[in-house]
């Protein structure tokens, strides 16, 4: 921990672990390792940026005077239906982030939400079947793949909200509730984290053979829906 504080002048860029007495940013502040965040206040121009993974809570012990711009570097890992992640804590907060960047997830969408104290990310996933048709130069076959993926997709949001108590949702069998494969959840996540067209576009039109992973992952089987 620094017992300092800290300027970081436009142009600049300020990464560490550990906290520091307080911290004026008019550059980057950067959030990617381990706790990071201030014994005082944290004070950021409209020039300045806070960039960070999520999972890396940003903590002022005083009050955070807010602009500028937060910057998203990764989402969290996992299948997302529905989340929200407090990317910063304070005693005080001042003021909003004037614009919120983020990785370009193709099947994710964030907003901030303000408390009192607290800064938090609402991730939620945007319709596959939808977001492939904004797809530039997707094929028949890719938009019949994302309708597959949404039901695939929906029926796991079903499971989630049926039994939320459970670290992973449950699908009922005649035998009895399973869990859901964790093959299939962490293969939705990868795929809800594409953050690429062209890349969507091929993932899509892979499913229909047999040569691309999800091809044989993303069906109602795989997550043992008994039907």
């Amino acid at each position: 921990s620094w017992t300092t504080g800290v300027t970081v002048a436009s142009g600049g860029r300020l990464g560490a672990d550990g906290r520091v007495d307080s911290i004026v940013n008019d550059g980057t502040v950067l959030s990617d390792g381990g706790a990071f965040g201030t014994r005082g206040d944290y004070r950021q121009s409209a020039g300045g940026r806070l960039a960070m993974l999520l999972g890396n809570e940003f903590v002022v012990a005083g009050t955070a005077f807010l602009d500028g711009d937060l910057q998203v570097l990764g989402w969290r890992s996992g299948y997302t239906t529905t989340s929200a992640v407090t990317v910063l804590a304070a005693g005080d907060i001042v003021g909003r982030f004037a614009t919120l960047s983020t990785a370009g997830n193709i099947f994710l969408q964030g907003a901030l939400d303000y408390t009192a104290s607290q800064v938090v990310l609402n991730i939620t996933r945007m319709d596959v079947a939808s977001g492939a048709k904004s797809l530039p130069g997707v094929s028949p076959v890719g938009v019949s793949a994302a309708q597959r993926v949404e039901q695939a997709f929906g029926r796991l949001d079903q499971l989630t909200r049926m039994d939320a108590s459970r670290t992973r949702p449950m699908a009922e069998k005649d035998s009895g509730p399973v869990a859901v494969s964790e093959d299939f959840i962490r293969i939705a996540g990868q795929f809800q984290q594409i953050d690429d067209a062209a890349a969507a576009k091929a993932a899509l039109d892979s499913l229909s053979g047999e040569s691309h992973s999800l091809a044989t992952t993303l069906t109602f089987d795989a997550i043992d829906m008994g039907r």
